[in-house]
C-alpha cells in the first residue's frame, strides 16, 4: 500500500477517526471522499497514493457494513492493482467483489445503500 501524504492523509485520518455508531454519516461521507479522490488519483497516474485512500475506504465499508461500497471499493481496488502490474491482487479483489454481490443475492442501487 502507498504512503498517504497531504490530503490523502488528512481524509485517511477523518474516514477512521470516529467508529461510534453516531458517526456513521460522517464516517462515510470521509470514506467515500477518500474513495473519490483515490479514483482520480488514479486517473492522474498515481496509484500507489490512491490505493491507500481506497484501501481506507473499504475499511470503513465493512466496518459499516454496507455492501454497495464494499464492492465499489474492491472493483476500484481491482483496477488499482492493475495499474501497479499487480495482477494476482487485481483478479482476488475482483473475485472478492462478486463473493460479495452473490452472498447478498445483488445489490441495491447506489442511492438506497
Amino acid at each position: 500500500m502507498g504512503e498517504l501524504t497531504g490530503i490523502g492523509r488528512q481524509l485517511f485520518e477523518a474516514a477512521t477517526f470516529d467508529r461510534r455508531p453516531s458517526g456513521r454519516g460522517s464516517a462515510r461521507t470521509a470514506a467515500r471522499t477518500g474513495y473519490e479522490l483515490g479514483r482520480a488519483l488514479r486517473a492522474a497516474g498515481r496509484p500507489q497514493e490512491a490505493d491507500a485512500l481506497v484501501a481506507a475506504a473499504l475499511e470503513s465499508a465493512r466496518r459499516r457494513g454496507s455492501a454497495t461500497d464494499e464492492v465499489r471499493a474492491l472493483r476500484e481496488l481491482a483496477e488499482l492493482a492493475d495499474a501497479l502490474g499487480e495482477a494476482g491482487r487485481a483478479e482476488e479483489h475482483r473475485a472478492e467483489a462478486v463473493r460479495v454481490v452473490a452472498l447478498r443475492g445483488g445489490l441495491p442501487t447506489p442511492h438506497t445503500s
